[in-house]
């Protein structure tokens, strides 16, 4: 039986109601068995079901794939309406198809063995986005940094990473509407995205003399970013301020050096 039969996810939960009463009642002779062999009935269901979700979310990129070829380009040169039509709009169509089977994995979530198979599906989900974007986020970061001065840089390098993750938000909350307020859920996408830019921020920040600009910086940051955006949009961006924050360090850091550095030199 696959996990697309009808009656697949009712008998997954007689399944589990099985195994309740077993648990519940070892009294019963040969209990230890049934339980064993119930089990084994189980783990070979949430294996079906990771390979499921894989497949599903793996055919998802694919056709993302295929409309970027199609309209001629590659991901890293498509325009913004574009971007947001292929890399959003077409992969939302797969979340329908696995509401079923991540809604019964969501609503179990407080037995051990479907919080097991939930953070497998987030891995899968993540890997599956970030194989998708990270090329498009990369070219993007890449040519704020070509035209771009520091505190320029800074403010495009963090709106763009801003609306990024609020997308990413919106599209995982389609697929794991219960798991949405976990910021570590989407951790292996977000993180390798804002470590992008701190990458990208650090080799200037570390050779950066003016004063003014490194002040202009904890502004930004610390001000605009930090204390607007972030604020306002907590949840949705939250993955992103222990990156920000790092970047927040970098710059006082450097700022204590030049102060030192002009002081001394006075």
């Amino acid at each position: 039986m696959n996990v697309g039969n009808a009656n697949f996810l009712p008998l997954l939960k007689r399944l589990d109601e099985c195994i309740s009463y077993v648990e519940n009642n070892p009294q019963y002779a040969e209990s230890s068995v049934y339980l064993l062999k119930f089990r084994q009935l189980q783990s070979r269901a949430l294996g079906l079901i990771r390979s499921h979700v894989l497949s599903v979310l793996k055919r998802a990129s694919s056709q993302v794939q295929a409309a970027i070829q199609s309209s001629g380009g590659n991901k890293a040169s498509l325009s913004e309406g574009v971007e947001a039509s292929v890399i959003y709009i077409r992969f939302k169509a797969a979340a329908s198809e696995l509401k079923p089977v991540l809604e019964e994995i969501e609503s179990r979530a407080s037995r051990k063995e479907y919080v097991h198979i939930l953070a497998e599906c987030h891995k899968l989900y993540c890997e599956q986005r970030l194989s998708l974007i990270k090329g498009i986020a990369h070219q993007r970061i890449s040519e704020f940094a070509k035209k771009e001065g520091l505190p320029s840089l800074t403010r495009s390098g963090c709106a763009y990473l801003m609306q990024v993750c609020q997308l990413e938000h919106q599209l995982f909350d389609h697929f794991f509407p219960s798991s949405s307020e976990d910021v570590s859920s989407l951790a292996p996408l977000i993180d390798p995205l804002s470590t992008y830019l701190y990458d990208t921020l650090r080799p200037r920040l570390i050779h950066e003399t003016n004063v003014d600009f490194l002040c202009e910086l904890v502004d930004i940051l610390k001000v605009e970013v930090l204390g607007e955006q972030l604020s306002r949009r907590s949840e949705s961006l939250a993955g992103l301020r222990p990156t920000l924050e790092r970047v927040l360090a970098d710059i006082h850091e450097r700022l204590t050096f030049r102060a030192r550095t002009h002081i001394r030199d006075e």
